[in-house]
């Protein structure tokens, strides 16, 4: 049953990034949160500080602050979807738990806590590079919507 809620979750916000559909947050350029702002999604604020594509690694720093009674998981696999393209042709990145190193983003988050880490995913270098890449939060339980990034390779 959580498999298939995990799935449908996954599904939808993967979608709502394909798209550039967020439904929180305060946007700029299409609907993508902005780098520096700081984010309000249900109960928790989140800011991505930093954010760069380079040598088929993506790279983000974030903050989150959990601003509920109870204590917050965040795990970098299920709380984040990530999606690259390189015009149009989609580009498979995978978490890479040893680029970000001890700089990792994890939870849990205690009430009225805060946590800064970092979330890392890297592409195959046989694969075409990125041009563009989407980054999506999806931790929060019952928050409307995905707050999404949009770091694009200059």
């Amino acid at each position: 049953m959580k498999r298939s809620i995990f799935i449908a979750v996954m599904m939808v916000a993967m979608a709502l990034l394909a798209t550039g559909c967020v439904t929180q947050g305060k946007e700029s350029q299409g609907g993508f949160a902005e780098i520096g702002k700081s984010v309000t999604s249900g109960d928790v604020l989140i800011t991505m500080e930093e954010g760069q594509v380079a040598n088929y690694q993506a790279r983000a720093t974030f903050t989150i602050e959990n601003k509920s009674s109870s204590e917050l998981a965040i795990d970098p696999a299920t709380s984040f979807v990530v999606k690259a393209d390189s015009e149009g042709v989609e580009v498979k990145m995978e978490l890479d738990k040893r680029g970000c190193g001890s700089k990792l983003i994890k939870g849990p988050v205690p009430a009225g806590g805060k946590i800064t880490g970092d979330v890392c995913w890297r592409g195959n270098a046989t694969d075409t590079w990125p041009a563009q890449v989407l980054i999506g939060f999806n931790g929060i339980p019952g928050a409307e919507g995905v707050v999404a990034w949009k770091l694009v390779v200059e």
